[in-house]
């Protein structure tokens, strides 16, 4: 599934870029078409960080988040020396709102009121703002003069809808310090691809990083129930946005590594952003490759199981979204021996992937030279099957 989004970029007097705005976008057109600004916040924050990768967006330039009541009230997603938060003009600005706004401000957010203006609902929120985004097209020159005068040390004054060289001058002159519009650049739409992630597996996942009783293993195994997720999961966490020096080995490393309270924000935003469920005979197929494989490592060490299952799940990919392995493992960074084993079913987990799909497809000459006890095989396999039907069974209940 394509996934867009359009940056457009703010620029200082000097035509330096300042940072990105970052927009909605359904397709590779110029208008947003949104239809509930929750979730697409949440769809820009996802395709940014996870499907497009913050590298291709910005370097190092701060990018202005879009931000609803709703959206400002949960815990932001990136860090804050990469984003603004910019509160959009109809949220109304009560104590509750300028509450969080102090406590953002103490975590070191920076915060942008979109579309001022001094009789609007923002207007409250003025003292505790690092810049204030004016409409030059929308008010007159007096209203322009009485804005300017807001200014003050910390506070930058961003010129919205630029359109022409003349306004970009006049606004200069008025003392504005950014200025963003369609005659220094129009937004430019971003492209990349996505699987699609239940909205059911990511509620579950919210509950179990908010349960204190759940271990490590049984968060991980909130994320691995959905190959969607698990795919996502693994982008996320070996994006620009970590800088990671070396690969991810384990959906239970990353989650320990990660914490439950960056999980449980991740999968808000899948849970707002969720379209459409995975089929489940997709995912009944992953969970018995995942879990076949499992057993197969595990009883060669303990240590490999949660390698194993990782593989066998990843191993589906290229079926679920009828892509080559090849071009799925250019989007994700995966461990040497994971790879192997994905790319060309080599070295020890590619041979017990090989294995598992010799088996599956009945293919005895394989099986004859796999260097696997049929026995051993034909227990995992069925001990496979079971496994994946009764996590079905867990995630029907869930959703009666």
């Amino acid at each position: 599934m394509n996934v867009f989004l359009a940056r457009q970029a703010i620029y200082d007097a000097d035509r330096r870029i300042h940072g990105y705005e970052l927009l909605f976008r359904r397709a590779v057109t110029e208008t947003a078409d949104v239809r509930d600004g929750n979730a697409a916040t949440a769809q820009v924050l996802l395709n940014a960080v996870v499907d497009i990768g913050l590298e291709k967006i910005s370097a190092a330039e701060p990018l202005f988040i879009n931000c609803t009541r709703d959206l400002l009230m949960l815990e932001p997603l990136l860090p804050p020396d990469r984003c603004v938060l910019e509160i959009l003009e109809d949220v109304e600005i009560d104590a509750e709102v300028l509450d969080r706004i102090h406590w953002l401000r103490r975590r070191g957010y920076r915060v942008a009121l979109d579309d001022f203006t001094l009789d609007g609902k923002l207007a409250a929120a003025v003292p505790l703002a690092d810049y204030l985004k004016l409409d030059v097209l929308a008010l007159t020159e007096a209203e322009l003069n009485r804005h300017v005068k807001l200014r003050r040390p910390g506070l930058l004054l961003i010129a919205e809808k630029i359109d022409s060289e003349g306004l970009m001058e006049r606004s200069r002159d008025l003392g504005f310090d950014l200025f963003q519009g369609y005659f220094l650049r129009r937004p430019e739409v971003l492209k990349g691809d996505r699987i699609p992630t239940g909205k059911l597996a990511a509620l579950r996942l919210i509950g179990a990083c908010q349960d204190p009783a759940s271990s490590v293993h049984e968060v991980s195994a909130t994320v691995t129930v959905d190959v969607s997720m698990t795919y996502s999961l693994l982008r996320l966490a070996n994006s620009a946005l970590f800088g990671r020096s070396r690969p991810v080995k384990s959906v239970e490393g990353v989650v320990t590594w990660l914490g439950r309270e960056y999980l449980a924000r991740w999968a808000i935003l899948l849970a707002l952003a969720a379209d459409r469920e995975c089929p489940v005979t997709y995912l009944e197929a992953a969970l018995q490759r995942g879990y076949m494989c499992e057993s197969l490592a595990a009883a060669r060490t303990a240590e490999g199981a949660g390698t194993g299952f990782l593989v066998g799940l990843l191993s589906t990919l290229d079926s679920i979204l009828d892509v080559p392995m090849a071009e799925i493992l250019k989007r994700v960074r995966l461990d040497g021996d994971i790879r192997e084993a994905l790319a060309q079913h080599g070295g020890e987990l590619g041979q017990l992937l090989a294995s598992a799909l010799a088996y599956e497809s009945g293919d005895v000459q394989a099986l004859e030279h796999c260097g696997i006890d049929a026995d051993l095989l034909r227990e995992a396999y069925w001990q496979a099957i079971d496994q994946a039907k009764a996590t079905l069974r867990d995630l029907a209940v869930l959703q009666s």
